[in-house]
């Protein structure tokens, strides 16, 4: 998807796209009932896409494997939500665009630009204005809002799509001050403004900001003293409490809400976090400039010859920590090195819900093939890995692999039929079923559940599908430039 074929591919189908209007926006009407699958299956549509939407075009967006990079490699044309469940096009006209979210059709304007979906609840906001050269109204969930300023940069959304931010102008000129504008003002102007971050409810707002050549973290609109280097600041889950790591001279510091912990010789940009409720603040941080240690709440753990930059995490529960330690890559546990694991550096790390089991992807030393370790065994390794599954309860494990050309679903130990390409497995919430995209060679696409095909699309997300807290199954799909969003209920009893 990278190359420049595919990009010229993007852009002639969307200028193709230029004046077929989208059908059935708002409404949604369902479609069919699947009873030949042993889950019933209800298909819903959420709108005619226009007829150019193509099979080659179709083939490109399901390589693309996360929501960052549908909006990338389409030229940013297409959004995605996190969880694959909304997708949402800019639709170029001859002298117009407009946006079409879930198969709705927004109002046209003289150019829209810079969509985001909230992280849950599929919000969607994006700019809008008469042109590029007049200040853009912001629109969410199709409401239209003036604030009478031009856009510095990206849109924020609060995870439940509640509030929203972004860094504007007064006017358009690029030398002049830039602020923060949000749903409840807007801020002290700065020459520069640094990537904004929301509390997950959106009540709280954070950012580093230049004035001079000083530095400063913001945080509810009150300015820090200045800094020579700094981190962008870090809320937990609740947005009571936030974090973040400065330099003044040769001496890092941490801030933690009103309490300042240091000095230290040298700090790990990348390793401030919370757990999830609060209690617990972990960093990276060094005494001597030789040796780094792993600190909770100011306590320090081990020192260490090298802990690897950005692989410390807490658990789901907040009870464990987990790093990375050289030469070798060992990993520590709670403090305590895991010498029966098998040496490595890794890459993804998940857990089970309650802390109990983790597995992660890791490079094997003297090759360029990867594999999986669960709790200590490592499994096969293959040309490559995506991104592991674990139920609920650490019981179950699975993940996507590639061998030459061809790719699979490896489920508890099992590998399955092998595809041109599958998609990101996904686990009921009783871990009693696991779900994955997958397309073979030639064929149109469908999402397996516990080995049995679905229905078959022109089009299925990498990204779904999801299971949904009540245990039913949703992926989005393309059926003859209809879109759909489709539900998988278990049948009583399952």
């Amino acid at each position: 998807m990278h190359d420049h074929r595919r990009a010229l591919l993007v852009a002639w189908v969307f200028a193709l796209l230029a004046a077929v209007p989208v059908s059935g926006a708002g409404t949604l009407k369902v479609v069919a009932s699947d009873t030949s699958f042993p889950d019933s299956v209800i298909t819903t549509s959420l709108g005619v896409l226009p007829g150019e939407f193509s099979d080659r075009f179709i083939t490109d967006l399901e390589s693309i494997r996360d929501s960052s990079d549908i909006h990338i490699q389409t030229g940013r044309r297409v959004y995605s939500s996190a969880d694959g469940l909304h997708l949402a096009f800019r639709l170029s006209l001859i002298t117009s665009h407009l946006m079409i979210a879930d198969g709705v059709r927004g109002d046209t304007y003289g150019f829209v630009s810079r969509g985001v979906y909230s992280s849950q609840g599929g919000h969607f906001a994006y700019f809008a204005g008469p042109s590029e050269r007049a200040g853009p109204s912001l629109v969410v969930d199709g409401r239209r809002i003036a604030p009478g300023v031009y856009a510095a940069g990206p849109l924020a959304l609060s995870a439940d799509g509640r509030h929203w931010a972004f860094v504007g102008r007064a006017e358009r000129d690029a030398t002049r001050p830039t602020f923060v504008v949000t749903d409840r003002g807007t801020g002290e102007p700065y020459d520069a403004i640094g990537r904004l971050t929301l509390s997950w409810d959106g009540e709280r707002i954070g950012y580093v900001a230049r004035k001079w050549g000083d530095r400063f973290v913001v945080i509810d609109g009150v300015r820090s003293p200045r800094y020579d280097q700094v981190t962008a600041p870090v809320f937990d889950l609740s947005g009571e409490h936030v974090a973040y790591a400065y330099r003044v001279g040769s001496s890092w510091r941490i801030v933690r809400d009103d309490e300042t912990i240091g000095p230290y010789q040298t700090c790990d940009t990348t390793s401030v976090r919370w757990n999830r409720d609060g209690s617990r603040l972990a960093y990276v941080a060094g005494l001597d400039g030789v040796t780094s240690m792993f600190f909770v709440n100011g306590e320090p753990g081990k020192p260490w010859p090298q802990i690897a930059v950005d692989s410390t995490c807490f658990s789901p529960d907040g009870a464990h920590t987990l790093y990375w330690v050289g030469p070798l890559g060992t990993p520590v546990l709670d403090g305590e090195a895991l010498e029966t694991h098998p040496a490595g550096w890794p890459g993804t790390v998940v857990w089970s819900a309650g802390g109990k089991h983790m597995a992660y992807t890791q490079w094997v030393a003297g090759s360029q093939r990867s594999r999986v370790v669960r709790d200590g065994i490592a499994g096969p390794d293959y040309d490559a890995i995506g991104t592991p599954r674990l139920s609920a309860d650490g019981s179950r494990l699975a993940y996507a692999v590639r061998r030459g050309d061809d790719q699979c679903m490896f489920v508890d130990g099992a590998l399955g039929p092998y595809y041109r390409s599958v998609g990101s497995p996904a686990f009921s919430p009783d871990g009693r079923h696991v779900a994955y995209f997958a397309r073979p060679s030639g064929g149109k696409a469908f999402v397996v559940v516990d080995g049995r095909r679905g229905p078959e699309f022109e089009w299925v997300p990498r990204l779904g599908p999801t299971y949904l807290p009540d245990g039913s199954l949703q992926h989005l799909a393309v059926r003859r430039s209809e879109l759909f969003r489709v539900t998988h209920v278990p049948r009583r009893g399952d």
